[in-house]
């Protein structure tokens, strides 16, 4: 589904606010909720807003319809169609293209295994030197078998996870927060940070 569950937005949300990026890419833009609330917080709420600053927000989308069906242009200074890895891949050298803030929400477990952790790496490499990757990740073997809504196979999960093995792929988690994800199993909240977030700067 084009959604996740609300128990990870105050994680999520807290984490931007921390980090105050002035880039962003959002992997599997959906609903464009974190967009949005990007745009919300960091901008319009801020004393950066009032200054007329304006944080740079990017997603990445496979399902154009998704896009197609809600304005996100106000929120989203660009939106790319397509799988996230083949596009990431296009960027070739790691550090080419490069965000304060990646986020990756429910989005890794659409891949294979191999693609997936090729999808991660490729993610890591592509944060500032200060910058930070932000992944949440269904955990456990029951959510393989998920219901695919509509007529979007790209909503079908591919890959299984536990807290370990996404660690092996990425290293230990800076900060890490499990959240209920209902009968299947937890879902994991995921920071790899290159250098520990800014303070919180508030209005």
């Amino acid at each position: 589904m084009p959604t996740s569950s609300f128990l990870a937005i105050p994680i999520v949300l807290n984490e931007m606010i921390k980090a105050q990026p002035n880039s962003i890419l959002d992997v599997g833009v959906g609903l464009g909720k974190y967009g949005i609330l990007a745009r919300e917080y960091l901008d319009w709420w801020t004393q950066k807003g009032r200054e007329g600053k304006r944080t740079h927000i990017e997603g990445i989308e496979i399902y154009q319809p998704y896009i197609e069906e809600r304005p996100l242009d106000q929120y989203y200074d660009l939106i790319r169609i397509g799988d996230a890895l083949e596009t990431i891949r296009q960027w070739q050298e790691p550090g080419k293209i490069i965000y304060d803030l990646i986020l990756a929400c429910d989005v890794i477990e659409h891949f294979p295994r191999e693609r997936a952790e090729e999808l991660m790496k490729l993610l890591l490499e592509h944060r500032t030197e200060t910058g930070q990757c932000l992944f949440t990740i269904p955990l456990g073997e029951l959510w393989i078998n998920n219901v695919v809504p509509g007529d979007n196979p790209a909503e079908k999960h591919l890959s299984t996870w536990t807290r370990e093995s996404v660690e092996e792929v990425c290293g230990a988690a800076t900060r890490y927060t499990e959240i209920p994800g209902g009968p299947k199993g937890p879902i994991g909240v995921f920071v790899f940070a290159l250098n520990s977030a800014k303070e919180m700067r508030l209005p």
